[in-house]
């Protein structure tokens, strides 16, 4: 009976802690992951904006799924409509789930809810982008560097499609990004 206690501990002991990597992946297979709403670039492209942060000083952004969705939609809208700038110009192409007339920077945010919190965007246009190259072209321009280091920004939100890329910040509170 003694035996059949060690070995059964053992084997739970093993289970639980030999296996590291393995008992995380069921423990995290269990439980909804609250960004899964990122692709895996997004994900990566907000870890390199939050080592940038730290780099200089600047807490690291929660992620903010109501930014994500006005990033995507401008990263979007600008591969579908074929220009790269924060004014939307009419287009017919759009769908219709947003207007085909001419669109700022702030009637887009505030058509997303942005009333009452701080907003901005950095926008990255590249054939062969990586996470590192946007944020170090970022850095490397006083506007979108001032947007990506803004200490009143605590989320993000990012939206890649082709080869348009959209950080959307805000003082809107998001949930933590775990590595």
């Amino acid at each position: 009976m003694k035996n059949s206690r060690l070995v059964w501990g053992s084997l739970l002991a093993l289970l639980v802690f030999g296996c590291g990597g393995q008992a995380e992946v069921q423990k995290a297979a269990g439980t909804p992951d609250p960004l899964a709403f990122l692709s895996p670039g997004e994900r990566e492209l907000i870890i390199e904006t939050n080592k940038a942060r730290v780099d200089n000083g600047v807490p690291e952004l929660e992620v903010n799924q109501k930014c994500t969705e006005f990033a995507r939609e401008q990263s979007e809208d600008m591969d579908t409509c074929h220009y790269f700038e924060h004014v939307r110009p009419a287009c017919k192409t759009r769908e219709t789930t947003g207007p085909v007339e001419a669109e700022s920077f702030g009637e887009r945010a505030k058509r997303r809810g942005f009333t009452r919190s701080m907003v901005s965007e950095n926008l990255f246009f590249s054939t062969a982008g990586t996470a590192a190259r946007a944020v170090e072209g970022w850095l490397n321009s006083p506007g979108h560097r001032k947007n990506m280091l803004d200490k009143n920004a605590v989320s993000i939100g990012v939206g890649i499609v082709g080869n348009y890329w959209t950080q959307c910040f805000t003082s809107e509170d998001g949930i933590p990004l775990k590595n």
